[in-house]
């Protein structure tokens, strides 16, 4: 099972855009718009792997279904349950995937492969040369998938009709790395088409230009930190922090410039979407470093469970903090070590909000080197706690004993 280099879909993608792009904005009727914004979605996973598209297209359809169903039902006494039971349905591929990995991309692959060479030879032939196995975008299209469904159940987003629905779920920049948008970010429901903006394709070009300096001026020469978490036991404690540090800039400024790549490609589109990062590694405290670290699945997570559970409430604000927190790590994964992660960051939001709450903060604005002082202190938590996000849990005892000088074997 290879990993995807991220790159090559942005690289097939850009190269598509150049030419949807001149037929995108020719077209004045914006279904037709949101059609060709589906079907170039669409092109950029067939690209990938063609058995992706088996996957996706009745997934997007099923989502369509479930949307007009909580239309339907919205108001009447068998809502809730169609709500809920909507929801479960969603995010059974994505539990299985995370809980049975192994078992779950096997049949994944053999299903939609033989799927495939049955009914559609062609695609079956390409499709048995590709070597990538991952459901890619998995996590970021359920995510997405509840967004919109929660917002149809809460009266939030009318009923839509099924391309810009599937214009939303194949909206081809935020395939891959997110950001994880909003359906009212891509799926206005004006009849408008969209129109070329001289500033917004520049705006657009700058951003990619960035990501791509960020991934391969920035990232890339720190790409061999990623090597200490299998190498920690025979390299020294100097060492191994050295390189902690440089991986958690590596993570931060690759994913950083492939979702400025996103945003960038977007935009091209003619759609603002949201960053996903603002200069996290320099806030003074945890509140403000996840108010600007993967700031979508943040706002998706404050706005679906921190709010619902109760977070604006004194009596109720300590368990949606870590309902949220538990929300945000169990997306990446469904173990232990992310369990703990989750844990981890919930517990110091929540003693920064005791810490905000007490009169000694309140007294006066911090100096300039209290400031950096508590950006560092920060960080050096956040630092702490990325081994758990690369990690298998019998390792963890091990790398953070290497952290503090026990069992160096060289």
């Amino acid at each position: 099972m290879l990993d995807f280099p991220t790159i090559c879909f942005f690289v097939n993608l850009l190269v598509i855009q150049a030419l949807v792009l001149p037929l995108y904005y020719a077209i004045r009727v914006s279904k037709w718009q949101q059609a060709l914004l589906a079907i170039t979605g669409m092109v950029s996973l067939g690209v990938i792997t063609p058995r992706l598209l088996v996957f996706y297209v009745p997934f997007w359809l099923f989502v369509a279904l479930l949307h007009r169903v909580t239309c339907w039902c919205r108001g009447t006494r068998i809502a809730r349950v169609v709500f809920v039971l909507s929801l479960v349905a969603l995010l059974v591929p994505l539990v299985a995937w995370k809980l049975l990995p192994v078992h779950f991309v096997n049949l994944f692959n053999l299903l939609t492969h033989h799927f495939l060479w049955t009914y559609c030879r062609p695609l079956g032939v390409i499709d048995s040369i590709k070597d990538y196995l991952l459901p890619l975008g998995l996590s970021f299209a359920t995510f997405r998938a509840l967004d919109l469904l929660i917002q149809t159940y809460v009266d939030a987003i009318p009923r839509q009709t099924i391309s810009r629905i599937l214009a939303y779920g194949f909206f081809a920049p935020v395939q891959i790395v997110g950001p994880l948008v909003e359906f009212r970010e891509l799926g206005d429901s004006g009849n408008a088409a969209r129109r070329f903006r001289l500033d917004e394709f520049v705006s657009g070009a700058g951003l990619v230009f960035i990501g791509l300096t960020k991934v391969y001026v920035l990232a890339f020469p720190l790409r061999s930190s990623r090597e200490i978490f299998t190498y920690a036991d025979v390299n020294p404690t100097l060492t191994v922090w050295l390189h902690l540090i440089l991986f958690t800039w590596y993570f931060y400024l690759n994913f950083a410039g492939f979702t400025d790549i996103a945003v960038g490609a977007a935009r091209l589109f003619g759609y603002r979407v949201q960053g996903n990062f603002n200069r996290p590694y320099f806030r003074s405290n945890i509140q403000l470093f996840w108010a600007n670290w993967h700031m979508s699945l943040t706002r998706w997570a404050q706005r679906n469970v921190f709010v619902p559970v109760g977070g604006y409430r004194k009596r109720t604000q300590t368990r949606a903090i870590f309902a949220t927190m538990m929300t945000i790590a169990l997306w990446h994964d469904i173990s232990i070590p992310l369990a703990l992660f989750g844990l981890i960051h919930a517990t110091a939001l929540y003693a920064n909000r005791l810490w905000q709450d007490h009169p000694a903060a309140k007294r006066k604005a911090p100096s300039r080197f209290n400031t950096i002082a508590a950006a560092c202190a920060t960080q050096l938590f956040v630092t702490l706690t990325f081994p758990l996000l690369a990690l298998p849990m019998e390792a963890i005892p091990m790398f953070y004993g290497r952290l503090i000088g026990l069992e160096y074997a060289g």
